[in-house]
């Protein structure tokens, strides 16, 4: 009977390990479609701008740096702030605990208009890159084809504008591509990943229907490109809305319409939102540093690294996902009070993300030949030969980088420490990283090598001090945190209730009258200053708007 029982228990052991695994694994897939979509409609702009031109894949791949530097990283990394609080607010139990339905959508609404403000503001400035642009020479930018045919030469003089044209088109995608991150993460926390992959699918699918209508039929060129990418983020987001609508009427989301509050509380969660964009846009500068420099080294070097940074975002995309996907499995346990399970789920995330980048460098390290073969052609043999003998310090990086990413994006992220790892990582960026691969690359013969050295210093710091920051960190407080977060969000609707069964009990008490003017007060503060920085927002990019184009009457 002993015997029985200890099997019957060993098993249930293992069946819930089991169901603990597969929750995060297809949370992880969910999240990871996400980012991992973004890089693979990259890949297919770049195409059909390729089979246009020349001068349209250097023009259309040269916007999307600008794009992907100073748009995408500010928008994954403000997203971080739903990757906290989301989680926190849905699994604290707000309804239970006798506050309204819908708090996880009010954070989300909170989060798309903080969305807005951010955008505004990133805009009028990634309008004005046309002016360095306009700094990049003719000559070099096709490897001496100037000279080839007239054609060509006309293709080149055009190659500014070209970029500008498309620079300014999709300037709209910005926030669309923030709304659907945001909407997609609202339906995989509430445990809607098969909606997710909907959305993800429709996404590539219409991004590439688009491209060949616009591009291949019709042949309008960069302005065909740009509309395709605005076309491609419109169709999900609507699908994304007709899910919300068709799921909302179901009851199976939390949301309860749209609410008034959702202009309050942005103070802690600005101050979040800043440090994880600020910590994104430090990564995607080092990456685009070293990438830049390495044509210093040789021309196969620059092709080496390119090649290989294509494989880091594909990576990184996975890793991300994996992530967020803990992040959001991490505050919920927090949110719960459950210290043992928020280990459990930290050991998980780590484990995971250690299985998943051993495997997955071991197998790309045996097919580094076919990797490098799939980008260049067979009579490049010095791109090719450089890229297998670096590719070793490569796959050493990926693993670094991707258990950093784990502690950073992951647990701290849940712990709510964005201003932490902001900080240690553009340290560890602009004082080490970046000093490093410009020493390497102009005072060593590391070629290829001292780039990634740089990189993968940078990844290794951050594996160490997020490691120590964890080691340091007191589950007990961060559960405290995760309660004082979630009754800080939910703030207004239990004062809201407490003030209608104070004046129902004291119609005439000071107290509860002194209460409520001071919300009040409160309210209307946070409330016009909300105002304000949108006015503002929108005077300065109006004027930088017509500073961008002021361009155009000036040759």
């Amino acid at each position: 009977h002993y015997f029985i029982q200890s099997n019957l228990r060993g098993m249930s052991a293992v069946k819930e390990l089991l169901k603990k695994e597969w929750e995060f694994l297809t949370l992880s897939a969910s999240f990871s479609s996400i980012f991992l979509i973004y890089v693979m409609m990259t890949f297919v702009t770049l195409i059909f701008a390729g089979h246009i031109s020349a001068a349209h894949l250097s023009a259309v791949g040269l916007t999307h740096s600008v794009y992907e530097l100073f748009v995408t990283s500010v928008s994954v990394g403000y997203s971080s702030v739903f990757d906290t609080y989301g989680p926190q607010v849905y699994g604290s139990g707000a309804i239970e605990q006798g506050r309204t339905k819908g708090e996880l959508g009010v954070v989300l609404q909170r989060c798309l208009l903080q969305g807005v403000l951010i955008n505004l503001i990133i805009a009028g400035p990634y309008l004005n890159f046309v002016y360095i642009i306009d700094l990049l020479p003719d000559a070099g930018i096709y490897s001496g084809e100037l000279d080839k045919s007239a054609s060509v030469a006309e293709e080149v003089s055009d190659y500014r504008d070209i970029a500008v044209q498309y620079l300014r088109i999709i300037v709209v995608v910005e926030y669309l591509d923030y709304a659907i991150i945001m909407i997609s993460k609202y339906f995989a926390i509430q445990g809607n990943n098969m909606f997710v992959f909907l959305i993800s699918v429709v996404m590539i699918t219409t991004h590439i229907a688009a491209n060949y209508v616009l591009v291949s039929i019709f042949q309008l060129k960069a302005i065909g490109l740009g509309l395709a990418g605005i076309i491609s983020r419109i169709v999900p987001l609507a699908v994304s809305l007709a899910v919300w609508t068709f799921l909302s009427k179901r009851g199976n989301l939390d949301w309860d319409g749209f609410s008034s509050r959702a202009l309050l509380g942005w103070k802690p969660m600005i101050k979040l939102g800043i440090s994880g964009a600020i910590y994104s846009v430090a990564d995607f500068i080092l990456y685009e540093v070293a990438i830049f420099f390495s044509q210093f080294d040789s021309n196969a070097a620059l092709q080496v690294v390119i090649i290989m940074m294509q494989y880091e975002t594909v990576f990184w995309s996975l890793s991300m996902g994996m992530a967020r996907a803990a992040a959001t499995l991490i505050g919920s346990a927090l949110s719960r009070g459950c210290k043992d399970e928020t280990r459990s789920q930290m050991k998980r995330s780590v484990v995971n993300m250690a299985v998943f980048a051993c495997v997955v460098v071991g197998v790309n390290y045996c097919l580094r030949k076919y990797a490098v073969r799939i980008f260049v052609s067979s009579d490049s043999s010095d791109t090719e030969d450089l890229f297998v003998e670096t590719y070793w310090i490569f796959c050493i990086y990926v693993v670094i980088n991707c258990m950093q990413v784990a502690l950073n994006q992951g647990i701290l992220v849940a712990f709510g420490a964005q201003v932490f790892t902001a900080w240690t990582q553009t340290i560890a960026c602009y004082v080490i990283g970046i000093p490093v691969i410009l020493i390497t690359i102009f005072f060593s013969d590391l070629v290829v090598v001292g780039p990634l050295i740089g990189i993968g210093l940078v990844s290794a710091i951050m594996f160490a001090t997020a490691s120590l920051k964890i080691w340091k960190t007191d589950i007990g407080k961060m559960v405290e945190m995760s309660e004082e977060r979630v009754i800080e969000t939910t703030e207004l609707i239990t004062l809201t209730t407490a003030e209608t069964n104070s004046t129902n009990e004291i119609e005439s008490s000071t107290e509860t009258s002194l209460l409520v003017h001071m919300a009040d007060e409160k309210q209307k503060k946070e409330i016009r200053g909300v105002a304000i920085a949108f006015t503002v927002s929108s005077v300065i990019l109006v004027i930088l708007t017509a500073i961008s184009f002021f361009r155009d009457d000036n040759g």
